[in-house]
C-alpha cells in the first residue's frame, strides 16, 4: 500500500548520462495519481471482510483483529497525509496548472473516501471504519495543533478539509440507523470542534499507539517521492 502511495505527488525518474538529452524527473500523471488514492480508498481504508473470519479468528485469540487494522490502516493513511508529499502536490500544481492533482482534490478524495458512509441516506459505520475515521482526526489534529504544527499550505487546506468534513457532520446522526452510529458522529463534532479551537486542548484517541513508520528507504524501497526508476 505505501508502494502506491509514493505515486501521490510522486515523480518518475530516469538518470541521465553526458549526451542524454531531456530532464531527470517527471511528475506522475494527474490521473494515476487520483487512480492511487481511489485504490487506496477501496482497499487500504475498507473493512477487510475476508480477513475477519471468526471460525479463525477465535482459534486464536478473544479479542484484537479490529485494533490491528486501525493501526495498520492509520500507518498507510499517516504515510498519504505526509507533508513532503503534500508541498510537492503543491509545488506541481504551481508548475503545471490544470495537469497536476491538486492539494485539494488529493483531500477530498481521501475525506471522501475515509468517511464515505456519511454520504448514504441510511449511513451505517462499523467498528473498524469509526476506528479508522477517528485515526484521520488524530492525524490532523497532530499536524495542526502537536508539538510541530504546520505553518505553510497543509495548515490552509487541513482546516478547509475540518470545515467540509463538519458540515458533512452536522445532522448525519438523525440519519444513523443505530446508537453506535449516532453516539460516534456526535464525537465526531466534537473532535472537530476541539481541533479548530486552539484554545482547546485535544487529545487524541484514533487507536493504539503505533511505533514510527520504517523509512522506505530502510526497506530497500522507492523513495517517498520517487515512485518508478526508468532506466
Amino acid at each position: 500500500m505505501n508502494h502506491v502511495a509514493a505515486l501521490v505527488g510522486g515523480f518518475y525518474s530516469q538518470q541521465k548520462h553526458a549526451g542524454q538529452v531531456g530532464v531527470i524527473f517527471n511528475p506522475v500523471p494527474k490521473q494515476k495519481q487520483a487512480e492511487a488514492v481511489r485504490f487506496l480508498n477501496e482497499n487500504a481504508f475498507r473493512t477487510p471482510r475476508f480477513a475477519l473470519n471468526p471460525e479463525i479468528l477465535r482459534r486464536i485469540e478473544p479479542a484484537g483483529s479490529v485494533a490491528r487494522i486501525n493501526a495498520a490502516q492509520r500507518l498507510v493513511l499517516t504515510n498519504l497525509l505526509d507533508g513532503g508529499r503534500f508541498n510537492r502536490l503543491v509545488e506541481q500544481e504551481a508548475s503545471e496548472g490544470v495537469n497536476a492533482y491538486s492539494p485539494g482534490a488529493f483531500l477530498a478524495d481521501v475525506r471522501k473516501g475515509i468517511f464515505a458512509e456519511l454520504f448514504a441516506a441510511a449511513p451505517k459505520v462499523d467498528a473498524h471504519r469509526r476506528g479508522l475515521q477517528r485515526g484521520y482526526l488524530a492525524v490532523v489534529s497532530e499536524k495542526l495543533n502537536g508539538r510541530t504544527p504546520v505553518n505553510d499550505d497543509q495548515r490552509a487546506w487541513l482546516r478547509g478539509e475540518l470545515h467540509a468534513l463538519q458540515s458533512l457532520v452536522v445532522g448525519v446522526s438523525a440519519r444513523m440507523t443505530d446508537r453506535a452510529g449516532r453516539v460516534h458522529v456526535e464525537d465526531l463534532k466534537d473532535q472537530i470542534t476541539k481541533i479548530l479551537d486552539p484554545k482547546v486542548a485535544f487529545v487524541a484517541s484514533g487507536g493504539p499507539s503505533l511505533a514510527p513508520r520504517p523509512s522506505l528507504d530502510s526497506l530497500d524501497c522507492w523513495h517517498d517521492y520517487e515512485s518508478e526508476a526508468l532506466r
